[in-house]
């Protein structure tokens, strides 16, 4: 997803990041980059360290190439292919005289590079499959939590357990549940355990200097044509005059509403304390600050709801708090159905 592709680009590119830190350590110097820089890509940037070009998949996902810029001819890329060897050439996209095309494309055939796919159970389709092997890479690396494991299924090398993530004090952890049949009262609910983390993050920052701005991420019903759904609009509305919260305090992230683009919600002058989307946010969503998830779906599987559950997990700063209630996740459910999804999981 774009919120995916940005945060990476964003803490890949910062010099002070954790992941750039790491990946310098492993390999030396790095040159990140977006697609649109990409399609300059000096060859001599290329052979001198190590690029890191990051895009969504959608950008090389077509059956048919034409009217795409990473498989477009480009000037600025023909240096790549001056001294190519003609057994080297067949193996690339060509023109009828069997030179190169120079694209986007055929520089990363040429160079065989390294793959890396994130929430990549969405990438499991024969046209993506298609797409991944035209770059012919050394290798693809896949990251999700819910890997294929009956289909197509992925070669797990490594798994992480929850365990072992709060060992790592990576995540809050358990997951305090409450279910309800009537949403408002259950909204009810969860506004005030909002308020209430909040004042321990009062405290928190007053005894480790550490600032935390509780967050509830509230997921809305899908609109059904005939049938009257609890929408974004009417959970804002529910928000502002049930409880009196401030607009500028809310925001809505949907596929057509984008008021969080531009947020920084982990500044300390940034008032959101409740953001609310029906799926757009289900995957990929970074922001250590979402404690409470308040939910009125009504259709999900196992994997829906353990991915809506993942925006509520990640501890901040990856460090236990001297508050107990900050170590915690929390979820509100008017759905009687959720505990026995989520039991699942367990």
């Amino acid at each position: 997803s774009n919120a995916i592709r940005e945060q990476t680009i964003n803490a890949l590119r910062d010099r002070r990041h954790p992941y750039r830190e790491a990946l310098e350590a492993g390999v030396g110097p790095v040159e990140v980059m977006d697609i649109q820089q990409a399609l300059y890509l000096q060859a001599s940037v290329a052979d001198g360290q190590t690029v890191v070009i990051v895009s969504t998949i959608q950008a090389f996902r077509v059956d048919n190439t034409e009217g795409r810029k990473v498989y477009e001819q480009s000037g600025h890329l023909k240096h790549h292919f001056d001294t190519i060897q003609p057994e080297l050439a067949g193996k690339l996209e060509c023109y009828e005289n069997g030179k190169p095309i120079p694209s986007l494309a055929n520089v990363l055939k040429l160079r065989h590079p390294i793959v890396i796919v994130d929430e990549a159970h969405n990438a499991r389709t024969e046209l993506s499959f298609d797409t991944l092997a035209r770059f012919s890479p050394s290798c693809i690396i896949e990251f999700t939590a819910t890997p294929d494991t009956e289909k197509q299924p992925s070669n797990v090398l490594y798994r992480a357990t929850a365990a072992e993530l709060k060992t790592e004090q990576m995540i809050k952890i358990p997951i305090r549940l409450e279910t309800h049949p009537d949403w408002k009262q259950l909204l009810a609910d969860a506004v005030a355990v909002r308020a209430g983390l909040e004042k321990s993050a009062n405290l928190e920052q007053q005894q480790t200097g550490e600032y935390i701005r509780p967050v509830m991420l509230l997921q809305a019903q899908a609109q059904h044509k005939g049938k009257e759904t609890i929408s974004p609009e009417m959970l804002k509305k529910t928000l502002m005059e049930d409880h009196l919260i401030p607009e500028n305090q809310i925001a809505i992230a949907t596929g057509t509403i984008k008021e969080l683009e531009g947020e920084d919600i982990s500044d300390k002058n940034c008032p959101l304390r409740f953001v609310i989307t029906i799926e757009a946010l289900r995957e990929g969503w970074d922001c250590p600050f979402a404690y409470i998830l308040f939910t009125v779906a009504e259709n999900y599987s196992s994997k829906a709801v353990e991915q809506i559950l993942g925006r509520v997990l990640r501890m901040p700063q990856a460090r236990v708090k001297t508050q107990d209630s900050l170590n915690h996740a929390y979820a509100y459910a008017s759905s009687p159905e959720w505990p026995r999804v989520a039991e699942s999981l367990t």
